[in-house]
């Protein structure tokens, strides 16, 4: 099995990959750790916890990561996108009842002496299963920076990095010129993108060609419907924001297609491309192909996609029946 280690600020669509990969035979999800983006690092941990625990993966190990960027700053979070509460507004229903009962429990927060447990956890991960280890990162890069500049040879032994971010030399979704979490902390992306890590960048480029329609969680197929009721209860603020603006009965699953990548790599078209991430001024977030004067961030980058054949690993995915729903 592949070992992952998933970096999230678990908003609607960390909670959709996260799902995707439990019910991926191949993934063994060795741990979450937080990052403070969608929502504090601390309720994404809570959040994580919650769908694990609903997810029968009571054994993850939850660690909370970096509260700020690297620049020591706090960008407001994407409450208007998932909910106060990240998960919109699921945790405060019944279903918090089925399991969140312990979701302050099982979470590392304890700092690990300089460390946050998050980044502690992850170099600890990188350190056990070296190149075998995939890590997807969806939210913004804090704790991945955090890991290379603590311990750079042990993170220079990672396998690969997945990283949902940037809109290369297109709009983004925050600003103009860029995409949320490139904008939470520019500076993390970068070092990231300039440490020689293997890493595949899924940008706005190709999670803006997914689209989830309000009535493909019909596509779900042989499972219970308890499974189903929550990733519709999950998504309904979710699908109201992309209603109102940007016109379609559904949502972008921005985060999950990472986790698709993991099984169904041959849906995605990479192109090797050096890259420069602005990290300061009006332009700072902004991600772009790099000039011939600025320094080369090389990455794979996802520049197309097969949509369909993506959602339908995905529908194909959250039906098999890898975990067992607490209910």
């Amino acid at each position: 099995m592949m070992p992952v280690l998933m970096d999230v600020d678990t908003g609607v669509d960390d909670a959709i990959a996260m799902i995707a990969a439990l019910h991926m035979s191949e993934v063994a999800l060795v741990g979450v750790t937080t990052v403070t983006g969608n929502v504090d690092s601390l309720q994404a941990a809570k959040n994580s916890r919650l769908i694990l625990d609903l997810f029968g993966a009571t054994h993850v190990r939850v660690a909370v990561g970096e509260p700020h960027s690297l620049f020591g700053t706090k960008q407001p979070f994407a409450e208007a996108v998932h909910g106060k509460d990240g998960l919109g507004g699921i945790s405060k229903s019944a279903w918090r009842d089925a399991a969140a009962g312990r979701a302050g429990e099982r979470i590392d927060s304890e700092r690990v002496g300089e460390l946050t447990p998050g980044v502690a956890a992850m170099i600890d991960a990188a350190a056990k299963y070296g190149s075998d280890l995939t890590i997807v990162a969806t939210g913004p890069q804090t704790n991945v920076a955090r890991a290379l500049r603590a311990a750079p040879e042990i993170m220079s032994k990672v396998g690969r990095l997945l990283v949902m971010a940037g809109a290369v030399d297109r709009p983004g979704n925050v600003r103009p010129h860029c995409e949320f979490n490139a904008f939470c902390d520019p500076l993390a992306l970068s070092e990231v993108l300039a440490s020689g890590i293997n890493v595949v960048l899924f940008p706005l480029n190709v999670t803006e060609q997914v689209r989830v329609m309000s009535g493909d969680f019909d596509k779900i197929t042989g499972v219970t419907s308890a499974k189903v009721d929550f990733l519709r209860d999950m998504c309904r603020s979710y699908t109201r924001f992309y209603q109102e603006n940007n016109g379609f009965d559904g949502f972008f699953v921005h985060d999950a297609l990472p986790v698709i990548y993991l099984r169904h790599a041959q849906a995605f078209k990479l192109d090797t491309i050096p890259l420069e991430v602005a990290v300061e001024g009006e332009a700072s977030g902004k991600v772009s192909r790099a000039t011939a004067a600025g320094p080369a961030q090389t990455a794979q980058v996802a520049i197309d996609v097969d949509s369909e054949e993506v959602l339908r690993c995905l529908w194909d995915t959250l039906g098999a029946d890898q975990v067992t729903m607490s209910k």
